[in-house]
């Protein structure tokens, strides 16, 4: 509606659009199955305002790395362009420093390692200039207590107004006790049927099969009476819904009898 040529040139939608085109010039999207090296090269090789904070981050981020900077190859060097912008060469120069000795981050960091390498320039830009940070799968590849952390960097009185929207796979981070308000946290079911906090199942249109709902929604929780392992409970038992129940059993019996039955008859 608001780029329709009938009233685009309204001044009070032109308004609207600035502002909704500078609300999403603020927000990063990323996910940690495929997170890019780029903006953290980037930093580092540019000298931006925020490298210092970013080196720092990774570094207080107890995963063994003393030091994290961007040291130019020749083949970069050689590059006619070579500038602000970030080839895939450059992904070579990014160097840390293990016990002293400077390593190619590229080829010697564990896959949790540069994904927090590239996750910290996200991270210290969100929160020093009052950006939203999306992330997919936070808790991919990280240590539990890192990302609990992560998370806490957001919390703190000290941060203005950066945010931080992301899922995660882990239960531990059900914690309505030191991390969370219960309106923080909410859950998906990916199911046409589900149950409500009253046990019913509910019936869901087949183009609303997943369900966003808050864990406010339910009650008797956070009253001060509920600890973080009751409520572990309740979700593990499903009764806060969303949660798979594989069962892999009948399957791996059958095939062991199949596998039994062939093995005679040869």
């Amino acid at each position: 509606m608001i780029y329709d040529p009938g009233i685009s040139g309204s001044p009070a939608v032109k308004r609207i659009a600035d502002i909704i085109a500078g609300f999403a010039g603020t927000v990063d999207v990323i996910c940690m199955k495929d997170i890019p090296l780029e903006k953290t090269i980037r930093v580092l090789k540019c000298n931006e305002p925020i490298k210092e904070r970013v080196v720092e981050f990774i570094k207080a981020s107890d995963i063994g790395i003393e030091d994290c900077y961007y040291s130019a190859c020749n083949e970069c060097k050689m590059n006619p362009a070579y500038g602000a912008a970030v080839y895939p060469e450059d992904l070579d120069c990014l160097v840390s420093v293990h016990r002293g000795h400077p390593v190619k981050s590229i080829s010697f960091d564990s896959d949790g390692a540069l994904k927090l390498i590239a996750l910290a320039s996200y991270i210290i830009d969100a929160i020093d200039n009052g950006r939203t940070l999306v992330v997919d799968n936070l808790d991919s590849s990280l240590h539990y207590k890192l990302t609990r952390a992560i998370i806490s960097c957001f919390l703190l009185d000290s941060n203005p107004c950066g945010q931080l929207i992301f899922t995660a796979q882990d239960v531990d981070l059900l914690d309505i006790q030191w991390l969370f308000r219960k309106d923080q946290i909410w859950f998906t079911a990916n199911h046409a049927d589900y149950e409500d906090e009253y046990g019913e199942e509910t019936d869901v249109d087949d183009e609303d099969k997943v369900r966003l709902y808050s864990l406010n929604e339910f009650k008797g929780l956070g009253n001060g009476m509920d600890s973080d392992s009751y409520l572990l409970d309740r979700y593990s038992t499903g009764q806060l819904g969303s949660v798979q129940h594989p069962d892999y059993s009948e399957l791996i019996i059958d095939g062991l009898g199949m596998n039994s039955r062939s093995g005679s008859n040869s």
